[in-house]
């Protein structure tokens, strides 16, 4: 009979001072680069503060099974921000209070080094490796796993913060316009202006004639907004909406806003084809950097004592 090959992971010994360099597979799990699974003490991983799930059912009946069997599927952590040595929960805060109530020592976890993804990024952007899809799919992460903001992408990728804007909105596509997009069939900057239409079908419609027809960006303008005109609505009492055009003059007005503050502007209806401009600060520091530019810093002293 042959010899059964045995797993093991690599546990954690003294997480100041010792680099964990070998990895293993758990569950069938795939590991991609800047990834890696080890068995970490308990007590170096932290739950999230921001972590918007406060109440957790069933944890006493989970902690008998993992006590038992152990935890069978590797928390996501990531290093702490602020505790050397330390493991911030990315998700799996469940199982991670099951393994604390069943008084294991260690558990095994997915580590997301965001230095090296982040590097990946870079080069591969840089390289040109990635598909406009991809790319933005790449920042979605940084941004939602690795706590970036908009500039802090564009600064760490060497591209404008407008640009990285623009190309997260390329995930606002549905499947089909997203594989013209991939296969070279329509430009991401061309694909943008179907976002004014609201309609997922009808952007797909549009897309699927563009390519069909061979459109230049000016005739895939013109098609916009004729449809935009002949487009059977039902609007509320009282509200015109606004025409196709307006929307997309909105869109790029918030993208000439987005690169010259240097911070994500947002766009949405308002009114009677109105438009409400949003501006999006991840902290104090750069709302206070948003106030500078527009002039009205002296407003942010206003709610100190809110």
């Amino acid at each position: 009979m042959a010899r059964k090959e045995r797993r093991s992971v690599t546990p954690v010994r003294q997480l100041h001072s010792e680099t964990v360099t070998r990895a293993t597979s758990v569950a069938s799990r795939t590991v991609a680069k800047g990834e890696r699974i080890v068995e970490l003490p308990i007590g170096s991983v932290h739950a999230d503060p921001a972590q918007p799930r406060q109440q957790f059912a069933g944890i006493d009946e989970l902690a008998l099974s993992v006590g038992k069997h152990g935890v069978k599927h590797p928390l996501v952590v990531r290093t702490h921000p602020e505790i050397a040595g330390a493991f911030m929960l990315v998700s799996g805060e469940r199982r991670f209070r099951a393994a604390a109530a069943a008084g294991l020592a260690t558990v095994p976890a997915l580590v997301r080094d965001h230095e090296t993804f982040l590097d990946a990024v870079i080069e591969n952007v840089a390289r040109e490796r990635l598909s406009p899809v991809e790319e933005a799919q790449s920042y979605q992460r940084l941004k939602d796993e690795h706590g970036m903001t908009q500039a802090q992408i564009a600064e760490s990728v060497g591209r404008t913060q407008s640009a990285v804007s623009k190309t997260l909105r390329l995930l606002e596509h549905t499947a089909t316009v997203r594989e013209f997009i991939d296969t070279g069939q329509m430009s991401a900057s061309d694909s943008l202006y179907l976002l004014a239409i609201e309609d997922a079908d009808v952007r797909d419609d549009l897309a699927r004639g563009a390519v069909r027809e061979g459109w230049s960006r000016a005739e895939l303008q013109q098609q916009i907004a004729r449809f935009a005109q002949t487009e059977p609505r039902a609007p509320r009492p009282g509200r015109r909406g606004a025409s196709a055009d307006h929307r997309a003059a909105a869109t790029r007005l918030a993208d000439r806003l987005t690169d010259r503050l240097g911070a994500e502007v947002k766009v949405a209806p308002r009114g009677e084809a109105g438009f409400a401009f949003s501006f999006v600060a991840s902290d104090p520091d750069e709302a206070a950097r948003i106030a500078a530019r527009l002039g009205v810093q002296d407003a942010l002293s206003d709610t100190d004592d809110l």
